[in-house]
């Protein structure tokens, strides 16, 4: 097995990569061949130097993408560059499902090519990539909000308040995987939460996590849209299983002075207006509230999110390697994905 691992796209906010040199090292330990792109890791703290110095082969992107049977990505290759392929390779990463990730998919097809996509990868019925990384973002939504709500023009709030002085009100809509965690790290520092949802199902998830400071409420438009009039911090964590989520909530509704978070962007959001930023310097006032609509934010923790991808990819990757067998025959569960 020849496994490429690819670096983000250069014009993209993205810096996870999809193997550490450590177990790029493993693998090679185990029989595999492993090729990774020049610069690869650079955004995640690993050189090039460190995978050189574990085995692997560094080597530039279009050899990598001509040359090995199984490539791993963050982000999906441009349709010319997958039909440079070979014939039946498995393309393993996080394809998306917009339009780009559409038309590489398309491409693959073209080029007998299995993509298989992390983020749809099932496991006993859950999601274990997209679980996993709505950790990383959850718990920068909170990092992200406290510098919106400590550095923009006439706030200064601090999350988690101070003995005399109440925390702020965080209000985060969605009780999913990304809405629990964002849940669990507002709650972390003190900051006085509420879970909105209409299942309830998902709010009895939260209710066992125990969190001090934290409610839990089954709602609708009409309740988020008044939660909204009041919050100090907005979090929207809404997904649904096809298309886009619904817009919530406006502007023209929210407390001045207020930090709104759009995690959900990704998918077409649901705050009315919004669009995608990729910085907290490019965050941008709406009606006197400050907004920062942010998709894949998992990936400005991109060395953390790299060991947890990796984390969950690797043990599947070794198993293949160590039995000789093709990795879907080995683990099934990632053809999940496909």
């Amino acid at each position: 097995m020849h496994i490429g691992v690819l670096g983000p796209p250069k014009n993209m906010v993205e810096g996870r990569v999809l193997l550490t040199p450590r177990q790029a090292g493993l693998l090679e330990a185990a029989g595999c061949r492993v090729s990774v792109e020049v610069c690869a890791g650079d955004r995640a703290g690993f050189a090039d130097a460190d995978y050189a110095a574990e085995g692997a082969n560094v080597a530039h992107r279009n050899r990598i993408l001509q040359e090995c049977d199984l490539l791993l990505t963050v982000a999906p290759p441009a349709p010319d560059e997958i039909l440079t392929m070979p014939s039946g390779a498995l393309l393993l990463g996080f394809l998306h499902s917009g339009a780009a990730g559409r038309q590489s998919v398309e491409a693959a097809k073209q080029r007998n090519i299995v993509p298989i996509g992390l983020e749809r990868i099932q496991q006993q019925g859950r999601f274990p990539f997209r679980e996993r990384m709505a950790e990383v973002a959850g718990a920068i939504s909170m990092q992200l909000a406290a510098r919106l709500l400590e550095s923009g023009p006439g706030r200064g709030v601090l999350l988690g308040g101070v003995g005399g002085v109440p925390p702020a009100a965080v209000v985060v809509v969605g009780a999913g995987a990304l809405g629990r965690a964002a849940t669990r790290a507002f709650a972390g520092v003190g900051a006085s939460v509420l879970v909105m949802d209409h299942d309830w199902r998902a709010l009895e998830q939260v209710e066992t996590l125990g969190l001090g400071r934290v409610q839990t409420m089954l709602a609708g438009r009409s309740e988020i849209a008044d939660a909204a009039s009041w919050a100090d911090v907005l979090v929207c964590a809404v997904r649904v299983p096809q298309g886009p989520p619904p817009k919530l909530v406006s502007p023209l509704g929210g407390k001045v002075g207020a930090v709104w978070l759009d995690l959900s962007i990704d998918e077409g959001g649901c705050i009315e207006g919004a669009k995608p930023v990729y910085s907290a310097d490019e965050a941008y006032m709406m009606e006197g509230i400050t907004l920062c609509p942010v998709p894949n934010l998992a990936s400005w923790a991109a060395r953390t999110a790299s060991r947890v991808a990796s984390g969950l990819l690797f043990p599947s990757l070794l198993r293949a390697a160590e039995s000789g067998k093709p990795l879907l025959e080995s683990d099934p569960w990632l053809a999940t994905g496909i």
